[in-house]
């Protein structure tokens, strides 16, 4: 099983695609639940035999994080987690609206960590599975009328690998 968040769209969707042909079950946590729905059936026309479930989620969100493991849990272990859920903003840091570049924080960063913290002690008691960060370019260096989302990709490419190296 590999849950993917941002599933239903862009990166999500080619990661799935090749997860789908591998045989895996798929969850997507991603939102809206018009994309989700969408994204699944076009999943369903290249991979017909794929066992495919959703959960429309904003991850942004206080408690989102839980909800979506408290979710999963009921397909069993997840195998793979992918931590792709995204979206970035363009512009001056003061002309950004402060609630939408606070979103992308919790989205970006918290929901990364919270996910990655949830899953990881699942697959350390069973010693197996994977947790893959989507990141960006970004993250290697200050984007100006970027700065708050290449600063949030910095700590996805710093938190994975530091955990990386605590792992092995």
């Amino acid at each position: 099983t590999v849950l993917v968040t941002g599933g239903s769209s862009g990166i999500g969707y080619a990661i799935s695609t090749y997860f789908a042909k591998a045989g895996f079950r798929i969850l997507w946590v991603s939102k809206p639940e018009e994309e989700l729905q969408q994204a699944r059936q076009d999943l369903l026309k290249t991979v017909p035999n794929v066992d495919i479930h959703t959960f429309a989620q904003d991850l942004s969100l206080e408690g989102s994080p839980q909800a979506t493991y408290d979710w999963a849990k009921g397909f069993g272990s997840v195998d793979v987690l992918i931590n792709n859920a995204g979206f970035g903003t363009h512009g001056f840091v003061q002309k950004i609206p402060l609630q939408k570049e606070v979103d992308m924080v919790r989205l970006n960063v918290l929901a990364v960590y919270q996910l990655t913290r949830l899953f990881l002690d699942d697959m350390m008691a069973r010693d197996e599975g994977t947790i893959i960060n989507i990141s960006s370019n970004s993250s290697f260096q200050p984007v100006a009328r970027m700065t708050t989302y290449s600063s949030t990709k910095a700590f996805v490419t710093h938190f994975s690998r530091g955990l990386q190296e605590e792992l092995t």
